[in-house]
């Protein structure tokens, strides 16, 4: 997983941002969710992104404390800042990679529940991230309902369909 160094830079440059104008801040969102779909470990990404959205809100200084809250806060604060009319342009660009991600990280679960090894075909995600798996489903399942709207009605099936525990 990532350490704290890597931790104090990605706080460091959500901090930056705070100065930056809307559209670095969108670029940066777009970049962190595509990330997420290739990282091999899709949860420091996320963690990322939850800041990026976060630093919209008025909770991100308790968010930067704990790691893990800045996760768990990621529906609320991502789809609060996609919903924004602002952002519409956003939200379209970032939901499809979103989804993606989600099918991964869903695909790979499903694998580890079954103690099954991952197909050579599917993109792997590190081993490290086997214990935060399942949450990091939980998490990227409810973003992508909160924002289901945005999603065409297969994918909105798709989701419908992913038993999430």
């Amino acid at each position: 997983m990532v350490d704290q160094r890597i931790w104090d830079v990605l706080i460091e440059v959500v901090a930056a941002l705070q100065h930056a104008d809307g559209s670095v801040k969108r670029q940066w969102l777009v970049d962190a969710v595509e990330i997420s779909c290739v990282s091999t470990y899709p949860s420091t990404a996320l963690q990322f992104l939850g800041l990026l959205s976060g630093s919209w809100s008025k909770y991100m200084p308790l968010l930067i404390l704990d790691q893990h809250a800045v996760l768990s806060d990621l529906p609320v604060t991502l789809s609060s800042l996609l919903s924004d009319a602002s952002w519409g342009g956003v939200v379209e660009v970032i939901l499809p990679s979103l989804f993606a991600s989600t099918e991964r990280i869903y695909n790979w679960t499903t694998h580890i529940k079954r103690g099954e090894d991952v197909p050579p075909d599917m993109q792997p995600i590190d081993k490290s991230e086997s214990s935060t798996a399942v949450f990091l489903l939980r998490v990227m399942h409810s973003t992508c309902v909160s924002l289901k709207h945005y999603l065409p009605l297969e994918k909105q099936l798709q989701l419908a369909n992913m038993a999430v525990a």
